[in-house]
């Protein structure tokens, strides 16, 4: 008897995670941001809605931006990079398009940890620190970044790009 309700309150606890994060989603910008969160949640679980149209995992390991910050154009598709200072960011689509998605720690980063393995198609380095973005299938990098540089098309490596490395040390 001990057990079973023991074995509740985890169940509990679960439970009420979900209607959380929905009522966290209902303050997403539009229709669909909304999926696209929930895509991204039901990809990889474990990430915490920390704002009307972002998604954070691990302590701020990782965050996915699913529109540009308020007051800036309203458009998925950027004609310029805006990652974040001491940020590497990637993004879903060319030219700065959204989703995107951003890291900081230094060290070797598995993005399909976060459900963004072979996503990126453009990318801003705005840390520090140069970054290695590599295809584990073929086991090639496909380009580097110094501090400040941006791609607006990756090209051979769009959506191939496995692992960022964050070159602090």
């Amino acid at each position: 008897m001990a057990v079973v309700v023991g074995m509740a309150v985890p169940l509990g606890g679960v439970a009420q995670a979900a209607p959380r994060q929905e009522a966290a989603l209902a303050m997403a910008p539009n229709a669909t941001v909304r999926q696209q969160m929930r895509d991204q949640l039901r990809e990889a679980p474990g990430g915490k809605v920390t704002g009307p149209a972002q998604i954070t995992y691990g302590d701020g390991a990782f965050v996915v931006d699913f529109v540009p910050e308020a007051g800036a154009a309203s458009s998925a598709v950027r004609a310029a990079p805006n990652c974040p200072a001491n940020w590497v960011c990637f993004y879903d689509l060319t030219n700065y398009g959204y989703p995107r998605g951003k890291l900081q720690d230094c060290g070797q980063q598995d993005l399909a940890t976060w459900g963004w393995r072979n996503r990126v198609n453009s990318a801003h380095n705005h840390h520090s620190a140069s970054s290695d973005f590599w295809d584990i299938d073929a086991y090639i990098g496909y380009f580097d970044l110094v501090p400040g540089q941006a791609i607006a098309d990756v090209g051979t490596a769009k959506n191939r790009v496995d692992l960022i490395n964050i070159n602090c040390g």
